[in-house]
């Protein structure tokens, strides 16, 4: 596929008119024409307590990786300034109330 310089990877992207979490560098309403590939898909993996998704919005120069897991491991693969200050005291408090964390971080490629 010459958009994305791989063969046919799985594209995704909003509903038609479907809110955008108030991101107003688009409106607040998802484009029509937004079109994501997902370029690689690494699926949880419990010995490793994440899975890792890379893609690549359509026409952008950039891909970006996403992960989500247990919130130690994702923020072990961040940099520390970039973790809230209070990040392992909010993790304690909820896991001792039973709920189950999860973890996401994003980066860009270039």
């Amino acid at each position: 596929n010459p958009d994305y310089g791989i063969p046919t990877p799985t594209l995704v992207s909003p509903p038609k008119g479907q809110k955008n979490g108030g991101n107003t560098k688009i409106g607040g309403i998802a484009p029509s024409n937004l079109e994501i590939a997902l370029l690689k898909q690494y699926p949880f993996d419990s010995a490793v307590q994440r899975m890792t998704v890379v893609a690549k919005k359509k026409g952008a120069q950039y891909y970006t990786v996403f992960v989500k897991g247990a919130p130690e491991k994702v923020a072990s693969f961040c940099r520390p300034e970039t973790i809230p200050a209070e990040f392992s005291n909010l993790l304690q408090y909820y896991t001792k109330q039973g709920f189950r964390v999860i973890g996401a971080s994003a980066k860009s490629l270039k």
